[in-house]
């Protein structure tokens, strides 16, 4: 260990060349003629802004996720899903319907479809984004209108996330931060998710339960 000396004319004191570890990640060490060590800066806890979003749990497909206590939504049936359920933002999309208002989507989806829609020539390919650890894979894709894809694959199970419709320059910014914050708080309510059979069913045409 290499040593400090402290106290000009008086006998010095070696304070030996250890490190603390602060709450935010950061090192002192010691100092001052008692060597102790210098005060830890001061963490300031940073409010979570989903802390009153409610809970939304899928018991069939183990997951559950927060989302914002405005946002209501209606379970939907597919052939290629389980599990389905439609989130209506209440923000407004601006599309050609009166008051119509971004939809937030969330299904089990299959690979044979995955496949299919993955490959369209109209499908654009995003990088990939990582969310509190988990790795979702992101396209624009051209349905009966542009919607914005997240695909999050977990052992045997993928699970599709998308926004409806999707216009990259008329996006909110608040409606971005929102589902991705969402996003961070998708959890599995089991330790591995249960692998239920996976059709390999065509997907039906999409088909909006808000009425446009």
């Amino acid at each position: 260990l290499i040593p400090k000396y402290f106290g000009a004319g008086t006998t010095p004191q070696a304070c030996t060349m250890e490190a603390k570890i602060c709450p935010d990640g950061t090192s002192v060490g010691r100092s001052g003629p008692n060597c102790e060590f210098a005060v830890c800066p001061e963490v300031t806890a940073t409010p979570d802004p989903t802390a009153s979003w409610k809970t939304y749990t899928d018991s069939k497909s183990n997951f559950s996720f927060k989302y914002p206590t405005e946002w209501t939504y209606k379970l939907g049936e597919t052939n290629s899903t389980t599990g389905d359920v439609v989130f209506d933002t209440g923000v407004v999309s601006g599309n050609k319907a009166p008051n119509a208002t971004y939809v937030f989507n969330i299904s089990k989806e299959t690979p044979s479809n995955l496949n299919e829609w993955t490959k369209y020539e109209s499908t654009t390919a995003l990088p990939n984004q990582t969310i509190n650890g988990l790795v979702f894979e992101k396209y624009i894709v051209a349905d009966l209108d542009y919607h914005l894809d997240y695909i999050l694959k977990q052992d045997s199970n993928i699970f599709r996330f998308y926004v409806f419709p999707y216009h990259q320059n008329q996006y909110p910014e608040n409606l971005k931060t929102q589902i991705d914050q969402i996003l961070s708080t998708f959890k599995f309510t089991v330790a591995t998710p249960s692998a239920s059979p996976i059709s390999t069913t065509s997907a039906t045409p999409y088909i909006n339960p808000f009425g446009y």
